[in-house]
């Protein structure tokens, strides 16, 4: 379930209108309509190695038990990210995608957080991106506010995510009181590289859009995949596709 009471470090929320979208390669594809989940991949895993860092203004401030514990939530904070923009990204398409085999779900925020049936709480909202050495925030008070932070570097990614703690607050780690009652201690510690978490695929999805200059069959495989699934969702080319009038004329 989604968590919208205002957690702290997530106020930053789209507007639940806003379209957000995620582009995937085929195999990813396949297993979202296969399993009905979207995967939320560990932060340590992610490309970027800044996700969840702390800023040296911060390190400096406050060396304590709390700020500590930041430096291993990258191996319990889970991420799953999406696109925010009401059109298609050719740049996006470019960095998940290759030989135009890859499909994106196209979807709005209020979809995308209404979708989510999993029993574990999930938190999100917008992307703030910063100069680290230039800014401080108080990740002291809630350890998720460092991964709604990344660096200008990557504010082509236009991004919001969603967060799964697998920590104390009921995600899938396993916990269990000291015998005395006095402490929550871990039972399963095993922090696995990601979890599938249960979506209602018929409300999450808008359309789905196949990658521009895809082959006919391509679009014919994935609305039989889609099928084969069981789900009946609108399926559409990529409006990158779209010729302009006077493109098929022929040079004098």
């Amino acid at each position: 379930m989604f968590m919208d009471e205002g957690h702290p470090g997530y106020e930053n929320q789209p507007d639940p209108n806003d379209t957000v979208w995620r582009y995937l390669d085929l195999p990813r594809f396949i297993s979202v309509i296969q399993t009905r989940q979207l995967y939320f991949s560990q932060s340590s895993m992610m490309k970027d190695k800044w996700e969840g860092a702390v800023a040296g203004h911060d390190v400096h401030a406050r060396v304590d038990a709390r700020l500590m514990s930041m430096f291993n939530a990258r191996q319990t904070h889970y991420l799953n990210c999406w696109y925010v923009s009401k059109f298609e990204s050719a740049g996006m398409w470019d960095l998940y995608q290759h030989g135009s085999q890859g499909v994106a779900i196209r979807s709005t925020w209020g979809r995308l957080t209404d979708s989510i049936t999993s029993q574990y709480p999930i938190h999100g909202g917008l992307v703030k991106y910063i100069e680290y050495d230039k800014r401080t925030f108080n990740m002291v008070q809630n350890v998720g506010t460092s991964f709604m932070y990344k660096r200008r570097q990557f504010d082509h990614e236009r991004e919001a995510r969603l967060v799964l703690w697998s920590d104390d607050s009921g995600g899938p780690s396993l916990w269990a009181r000291t015998q005395d009652q006095s402490a929550m201690v871990r039972v399963d510690k095993t922090d696995p590289p990601g979890y599938g978490i249960d979506v209602d695929l018929s409300i999450l999805v808008d359309a789905l859009v196949v990658a521009p200059d895809a082959p006919p069959w391509y679009l014919s495989l994935i609305k039989g995949l889609v099928g084969q699934f069981g789900h009946d969702l609108e399926i559409l080319p990529s409006e990158l596709d779209q010729t302009p009038i006077g493109a098929s004329v022929g040079r004098s």
